[in-house]
């Protein structure tokens, strides 16, 4: 993700010093760290997503695939984050994406469920401010898929949230992420996908199924029903089918 959030470590050595001043760390997720810098020709702060190099190989499709695809929507949707450059350098992958300050979803709920409690009628977002974050993200996946792409991860941790400027008492904007497992096809005939993939809290049975059974699935119909979850888990704090 490009977001907020994380401990202190030692900033490392990228090698793009001449360009780039590395500030934070904003977070850690399997081979990849993503810190916080400055461009140093503007002074726009970045979020650069960044692998050691030799790259594993089952990433390098990976990662591949999540540039392409973004690279693709460009700047094309306002709650899509930004792929603005990758840069290779003798020891790292570094990709630069727009930075969304808000941290992501699920630091938010968690944030709001403790400062809600006994409040919005026992919801943990209230019913507006519910629509006006779940409106948005219909939208950014409606835009995805009316470019032949299916996101196959919506979840909390990969939707960031960006203070909108000059509006701090206005709820933040939504910025969805992480593409990696993203299916994109030419013809919509193609759409269909045998691929389990996903956060198993979000998928829909037909996503289960393929566990068991190499039936095919929808990835356009796997991204409504992950909607669904994110809509539940923002009003409810918990997970639809959780005991």
């Amino acid at each position: 993700g490009a977001g907020g959030g994380g401990g202190p470590r030692a900033l490392p050595t990228l090698g793009l010093e001449r360009t780039h001043k590395v500030l934070a760390p904003l977070g850690r997720g399997g081979e990849a760290a993503t810190w916080l810098c400055r461009q140093l020709s503007n002074g726009r702060l970045v979020a650069a997503k960044v692998l050691k190099r030799p790259v594993p190989r089952m990433m390098i499709s990976y990662l591949h695939h999540e540039v392409q695809i973004q690279a693709m929507f460009g700047e094309g949707h306002y709650n899509i984050i930004n792929v603005m450059q990758v840069a290779l350098t003798p020891s790292h992958v570094v990709i630069f994406m727009q930075y969304a300050e808000g941290g992501d979803f699920f630091s938010y709920i968690v944030a709001q469920k403790s400062s809600q409690a006994g409040k919005n009628g026992g919801l943990v977002l209230g019913e507006s401010e519910a629509r006006w974050f779940f409106r948005q993200l219909v939208l950014a996946i409606a835009y995805c898929h009316s470019k032949r792409v299916a996101h196959r991860d919506i979840k909390l941790a990969n939707v960031l949230l960006q203070k909108r400027e000059n509006s701090n008492h206005l709820p933040p904007l939504i910025k969805v992420c992480d593409f990696g497992m993203s299916k994109q096809w030419q013809r919509w005939e193609e759409a269909s996908t045998h691929t389990t993939c996903g956060t198993p809290a979000y998928m829909p049975p037909e996503v289960l199924e393929q566990m068991v059974a190499d039936v095919g699935y929808d990835p356009r119909a796997a991204d409504v029903w992950s909607c669904g979850v994110f809509l539940y888990v923002l009003l409810l704090g918990k997970f639809p089918f959780s005991q």
